[in-house]
């Protein structure tokens, strides 16, 4: 008998692919210099909804047992901080639209090696050749998470500051409110992008570009990097004092701070905020990564450890060492000598050896210090390479003398170049911009330019008088021409000065041009709405049914933005019978 073949059937669900709440908008940047930031990400994420981003977060909030709404959006504007309320956001979000990287669009991934303070803008910033560029190569319109940055001015893709004002409007705004979109204007919903409306961007400086560069970095690391892992400041900071053979006092200067920080980030008892780091690493560079990354029993040492444990080999380590020395006080007492004669009797072949190579090192020092361009001051000079000045004074006066000398010429010369130059170009500024600029004192400025500062002041008086008669002139026939339709914020970009300076110096004229401006506003809205209504009248005896996106359409205003526009458009939907009276 022939056996029959049996064939088994598997029941099993078919596996499914697991669909997202939201629309699973991808985070752009990811791993990159230019991440996109979270509340950038909202917003996006709310246009892609069609939906204002009070209604998405009103949404999602709903979608959580996890207290996740803040009162008010702009308390929500700092999720790309370090707040319990970003992280939240952050795994709300990730779970909603089914996206693993949005955990690395908040500086809340970096909490455990960063400290929060005073990390976020106050004001929304941006620049508006990324959003420019972004248009015409048809790629996302999307905020990186560096514009929200306070220690970050300047767009390292553009090399350009980074603009906080719109340019129609003059208006400052937080980055998330009811209509944010991103690259407009949340206030006069104007494109930001445009930068021939404006001034034109202002070039950014080294200082500042090199450290905008390394908080990129720093953002890049976040999908590859536990922060966990990364080596704490408490190690960093030896190690870079190590390799660019400098002192605590100097780092501290670096990452303009106080010597008392940079002991609490030694003891391991607090966190360096973000402009610290960037700092840091602006002024090391390559050092500053690998020391952060790198695990510290790979990091090489420094001579002027000993490797060993025993302090009588100690002299032949530093002897056969490549790297520059310290100085015979700092040997001796790594060591475990108290004076350096201590150290010569104990060691007087290596003592001599010693020495003659510090000797020459010192001498080479000084004599690179006297080709330094700019020249540098003897003191600084110094320390950044870890001596004392009074040891090289005591060795190498003439030297010394020499590079002083011309550091005293250099900033003589620079000083009169500068004051000079303000003569010639009619641009007068204050005494306190002028020593801002020059970086010297108040009695070096009186003791050698005296004149020179007086003629400055005298000349920038004049200009004040003048400007301000020029000023009252223009005031005088703005109020003569126009009815309110120019604004004092336009007024006041048009004479270059701000509007606390009309204010202060013309009440009179600024309260007539306020007035006028808010009676001409209330005309404008009272026109806009007899237009929506007469909108909706003629819609209705054409038979068509009047929506707002009609309404749009016809009269080309947002109207949903005023509540005088919706209470018209109400009550003329009501008349033609569309809505009950007691809708409206």
């Amino acid at each position: 008998m022939v056996e029959m073949e049996t064939t088994v059937w598997e029941m099993l669900t078919p596996a499914y692919p697991s669909t997202s709440v939201l629309y699973p908008l991808a985070p752009v940047g990811v791993g990159t210099p230019f991440v996109e930031s979270l509340t950038g990400y909202l917003k996006r994420l709310a246009q892609a909804h069609h939906l204002k981003v009070v209604d998405l977060v009103t949404f999602c909030s709903t979608q959580t047992d996890t207290h996740v709404l803040p009162s008010t959006l702009q308390k929500l504007s700092r999720i790309d901080g370090m707040t319990d309320s970003g992280q939240a956001w952050s795994a709300l979000l990730g779970k909603l639209t089914c996206q693993e990287m949005v955990d690395c669009l908040t500086m809340n991934y970096w909490r455990a090696r960063l400290n929060p303070y005073r990390m976020l803008r106050q004001h929304h910033a941006w620049c508006p050749q990324c959003f420019a560029d972004a248009a015409r190569r048809e790629t996302p319109l999307y905020e990186p998470l560096t514009w929200r940055l306070q220690c970050v001015g300047v767009c390292t893709a553009h090399q350009c500051s980074l603009v906080e004002r719109c340019p129609t409007c003059g208006s400052q705004f937080t980055t998330l409110s009811n209509w944010a979109v991103v690259s407009y204007c949340p206030k006069c919903q104007s494109w930001l992008g445009d930068s021939t409306l404006q001034d034109p961007l202002h070039p950014c400086s080294e200082e500042n570009y090199k450290r905008a560069e390394a908080v990129g970095r720093l953002l890049s690391l976040a999908p590859w990097t536990n922060p966990a892992q990364c080596n704490r400041m408490a190690y960093v900071v030896p190690h870079l004092g190590q390799q660019h053979r400098t002192t605590y006092t100097y780092l501290a200067q670096v990452m303009h701070t106080t010597a008392s920080s940079v002991s609490t980030l030694l003891a391991d008892r607090r966190h360096p905020s973000l402009d610290m780091v960037a700092r840091l690493a602006a002024y090391s560079g390559e050092p500053f990564w690998r020391a952060l990354i790198q695990p510290a029993a790979l990091a090489v040492g420094c001579p002027t450890q000993p490797k060993t444990s025993d302090p009588l080999a100690y002299p032949d380590q530093l002897l056969k060492s490549p790297q520059r020395l310290p100085s015979l006080r700092t040997i001796a007492r790594q060591c475990g000598f108290g004076t350096v004669m201590a150290f010569r009797k104990a060691f007087p072949a290596h003592h001599d050896a010693l020495w003659q190579r510090i000797y020459a090192e010192q001498r080479q020092i000084l004599e690179a210090a006297l080709h330094q361009d700019p020249p540098v001051v003897l003191s600084k000079w110094a320390e950044q390479h870890g001596y004392r000045a009074g040891d090289l004074y005591y060795h190498f006066y003439d030297l010394c003398l020499q590079v002083t000398q011309r550091f005293l010429t250099d900033k003589h010369e620079r000083c009169r170049r500068y004051l000079k130059t303000v003569l010639q170009n009619q641009m007068f500024p204050t005494f306190s911009e002028i020593r801002t600029s020059l970086s010297v004192g108040d009695h070096y400025l009186q003791q050698h330019f005296a004149h020179e500062l007086q003629v400055i002041e005298t000349r920038r008086q004049d200009q004040l008088e003048h400007l301000q008669t020029s000023v009252k002139a223009y005031l005088d026939r703005i109020l003569e021409e126009d009815e309110g339709a120019v604004s004092l914020e336009q007024i006041a970009q048009t004479v270059g000065k701000s509007t606390r300076y009309l204010k202060d110096n013309f009440p009179s004229q600024s309260q007539t041009l306020l007035s006028r401006r808010r009676d001409y506003i209330a005309r404008q809205v009272q026109a806009t709405c007899d237009r929506i209504r007469q909108t909706v009248f003629d819609l209705h005896q054409q038979g068509i049914y009047p929506s707002v996106d009609r309404i749009h359409a016809v009269i080309d205003s947002w109207m949903v933005h005023g509540k005088a526009y919706r209470h018209a458009y109400t009550e003329a939907m009501t008349r033609c019978g569309y809505l009950s009276p007691a809708t409206q």
